[in-house]
């Protein structure tokens, strides 16, 4: 089995901890790969990992059996996204504050490490939510947490029209709309007063931005 690696360098210990996950790997017999963030510091990491092994984040998913994202819920969203497209499972190790989708802790590694090698594992399904501009040439949207649609730059608040399966549901003035997955529910969505919704959910949350209506 081959394990990809992608970290948030921007958090304190990101190289430490991934160190440490390479060591482990290694320990375990397990094949690994890096993303080339990572690259510059290669040295820090361990002089006797071979460049070879620091790969694009395209090829790291391509290549690996089971991502670990190894940051916060952002590095999560971000790896998740990319792993989507080649169906790869990923696997969070919270380095930051409370997590809602990063589940272990780094001082578990070694314990998940084991997990996976005894194949003690299940592999949780997550929706994935699509988007399409009409009218204007922008390519397919695609979202594990949430699509907004909010008036940009425009000083003014926007009329907004919801139609679930072409049927009218309402239609309102806001600073715009968060359309949000079940992941998505503890995200922008909970920000904007959303409610936190179970992850095996099979339901779209319909957030507006500071609507100017006391009924939405």
């Amino acid at each position: 089995m081959k394990i990809g690696i992608i970290a948030n360098i921007t958090k304190e210990r990101a190289y430490t901890i991934v160190s440490m996950v390479v060591n482990i790997l290694s320990d375990n017999g397990f094949e690994y790969l890096l993303s080339d963030s990572l690259i510059d510091k290669r040295n820090t990491l361990d002089k006797k990992i071979p460049q070879s092994l620091f790969v694009s984040n395209k090829t790291l998913c391509k290549r690996s059996d089971i991502i670990i994202s190894i940051g916060g819920d952002g590095t999560m969203l971000a790896t998740a996204y990319q792993a989507q497209f080649y169906n790869k499972p990923v696997l969070g190790i919270n380095l930051g504050k409370l997590g809602f989708l990063v589940e272990a802790d780094i001082n578990q590694i070694d314990k998940l490490i084991e997990e996976i090698k005894q194949g003690r594992y299940s592999i949780e399904e997550r929706m994935v939510i699509t988007g399409i501009c009409k009218r204007h040439k922008v390519e397919k949207l695609f979202a594990i947490n949430d699509i907004v649609i909010d008036k940009g730059g425009w000083p003014k608040m926007i009329d907004i029209t919801i139609r679930v399966n072409n049927e009218y549901v309402t239609t309102f003035a806001a600073d715009g709309l968060i359309v949000a997955t079940p992941t998505g529910s503890t995200g922008y969505s909970l920000s904007a007063g959303g409610p936190i919704v179970s992850p095996r959910a099979n339901v779209f949350t319909l957030s507006p931005i500071s609507p100017h209506s006391l009924t939405v």
